[in-house]
């Protein structure tokens, strides 16, 4: 069993939200975004989970590469990211890399685009996609 300050974790799943990255309404909140990303990232740290799923993909990557990249914790955080087509014709943009921690772990990300607005087909690779990488 993990533990946190002496507080069994017992979760399998978490989720939490970064839709705001991805929004009309972000230009809104910049000012949020460095200390909200920061937080996420060691709110997965302490649960350690094996991997971790992200929507909006590449887009999503890249934005927390780059609050990290002008954060003050910068020598202890890092994403690498690796253009990832989904299957064969897939138009959108998926990642798949490595979060790193201060801690020295790494863990497997894959990031997918957000599923709003897509084909029911898009959305059934989605979901296979998706399968396969929690199966490795």
């Amino acid at each position: 069993m993990k533990y946190y300050n002496n507080i069994p974790i017992t979760v399998q799943y978490v989720l939490t939200n970064a839709t705001f990255f991805a929004t009309l309404q972000a230009k809104d909140i910049q000012h949020v975004l460095p200390q909200t990303c920061m937080q996420t990232l060691k709110l997965i740290e302490i649960l350690s989970p094996k991997k971790v799923i992200m929507l909006s993909g590449y887009n999503t990557a890249r934005k927390i590469r780059g609050l990290i990249r002008n954060s003050q914790e910068k020598e202890e955080y890092d994403i690498s990211i690796k253009d990832y087509q989904g299957w064969e014709g897939c138009k959108y943009k998926c990642s798949r890399g490595i979060l790193k921690f201060p801690s020295n772990k790494e863990i497997s990300y894959l990031g997918v685009p957000h599923p709003a607005y897509k084909s029911y087909d898009c959305i059934d690779k989605f979901a296979t996609l998706i399968a396969d990488f929690m199966a490795e």
